[in-house]
C-alpha cells in the first residue's frame, strides 16, 4: 500500500533531482563525460567545480539513471544522460538551462503571490516578455550554452 503523502514527497524530492540536472547542465558535465568515464576529481577539474560537492551530485544523477557508476568513484554517461550533451540533435541542454534560470525559479516560487493578487509576480519583477514595440527583452531571448 502506498503512503497517502507519496505524491507530495515525490514532488519535494523532484526539486533536488532537477537541481542535480541543472548543475550537470551548467557545468557541462555531459560533454566531458562523452569522452569516456571520469572520476569525480577529473570531472571537477574539467568543469571548474569542487570535487566533493560534484561527487554528491554525481551520486544523485546515478540514482536517476543519467550517469552510471563504473568502479570506485568513476562515472560514465548513460544514453539518457547523453541528451544533455551540447552537440547532439534534440539536446535537452537548452531546456534544462532555461528552466534553471533564476527568473523561472522566481516565478515558480512566487506563484502563491500571483494567485493571491491576480497579477504576475514575474511580470512585476521582470516586465512583460514581449514589449510594446514587439521586441523580445534580453532576458527572454534564448541563450547559447557557454
Amino acid at each position: 500500500m502506498s503512503h497517502p503523502a507519496g505524491p507530495i514527497w515525490e514532488s519535494i524530492s523532484g526539486i533536488s533531482r532537477f537541481a542535480a540536472l541543472a548543475t550537470m547542465a551548467e557545468l557541462g558535465c555531459a560533454d566531458h563525460l562523452a569522452e569516456g568515464p571520469l572520476n569525480a576529481e577529473e570531472l571537477a577539474v574539467r568543469c571548474g567545480a569542487h570535487a566533493p560537492s560534484l561527487r554528491r551530485v554525481l551520486r544523485e544523477l546515478a540514482g536517476m539513471g543519467i550517469v552510471r557508476s563504473v568502479g570506485q568513484d568513476r562515472y560514465e554517461l548513460t544514453a539518457d544522460g547523453s541528451s544533455l550533451r551540447s552537440d547532439v540533435p534534440d539536446s535537452t541542454l537548452p531546456a534544462v538551462r532555461m528552466i534553471a534560470e533564476e527568473s523561472f525559479w522566481y516565478a515558480l516560487g512566487n506563484l502563491p503571490t500571483t494567485v493571491r493578487q491576480g497579477r504576475s509576480a514575474f511580470v512585476e519583477r521582470y516586465g512583460p516578455s514581449i514589449s510594446a514595440s514587439g521586441s523580445t527583452p534580453r532576458w527572454a531571448r534564448s541563450s547559447t550554452p557557454t
